[in-house]
């Protein structure tokens, strides 16, 4: 039986800091090497190690978040982020459809808090929290209209990945060099978002003083880290017949 290696169970609160670290670093460099590659016009292989840099992304948020003391170490499972490929794909998903609402509920409760201790001070709300205020249905749908695209390309990013690296035969001669430009730019454009949101959240978190840190942990129940990791984990489980 494989041994599960959960990464976090092998480093300190501490460690994870500088594991997560070099995880981003990582993960950029596989960024920069697939735009040299692309230029060279070899866009499969551009592809697979965009698709790479993201993995790279999600690992590194979750030793972050570990560095905060918010205990994810114990989740049941956990050990597939840092093992899977699937799965990691699966969160980054997650990431892309909750990141744009948190930005945007986060901006309007920073800008109502401001408003609240500086009454005179000039705060203006953008046109995208507006419709949140607002309740604008329409234009909510407007704001979230690439989602269900994002969300096809996610769950086609293993395969495609593999697309990029390996000639396959399914119904005909499959090879990397396939792979055309407009196919690179699609992943280009989305990885480049998750890459974004994902240093957001942690400049984010970088901000927050020790007295936050301290909160943060004192009420890390409150943010329910191990509801989102489960239902992904159950799945995946599930679908590789692990008990």
């Amino acid at each position: 039986m494989k041994k599960e290696r959960n990464l976090l169970n092998l480093l300190s609160d501490e460690k994870c800091l500088d594991a997560s670290k070099e995880a981003f670093i990582n993960a950029n460099n596989h960024k920069q090497s697939a735009e040299l590659i692309a230029k060279n016009k070899q866009y499969g292989m551009a592809v697979s190690i965009l698709i790479l840099s993201t993995e790279e992304l999600v690992k590194g948020i979750l030793l972050y978040i570990q560095y905060l003391s918010i205990d994810i170490r114990n989740i049941s499972g956990v050990y597939l982020f840092f093992t899977d490929h699937i799965i990691r794909h699966r969160l980054a998903t997650m990431i892309n459809l909750m990141y744009p609402m948190l930005k945007l509920i986060m901006g309007i409760v920073f800008k109502t808090k401001e408003k609240l201790h500086n009454p005179e001070s000039n705060i203006q709300f953008t046109n995208e929290e507006n419709a949140i205020i607002y309740e604008d249905e329409n234009e909510i749908k407007n704001l979230f209209k690439d989602l269900p695209a994002m969300m096809d390309w996610w769950d086609e990013a293993n395969m495609n990945k593999n697309k990029g690296f390996y000639v396959d035969y399914s119904n005909s001669l499959e090879t990397p060099m396939q792979v055309s430009e407009l196919e690179y730019n699609q992943a280009f454009v989305i990885t480049n978002i998750f890459h974004k949101q994902i240093l957001d959240i942690v400049y984010q978190l970088e901000k927050a003083t020790d007295e936050d840190k301290k909160e943060i942990k004192r009420n890390q129940k409150d943010y329910n880290i191990d509801e989102i990791l489960l239902p992904i984990i159950e799945e995946r489980k599930k679908e590789k017949g692990i008990k």
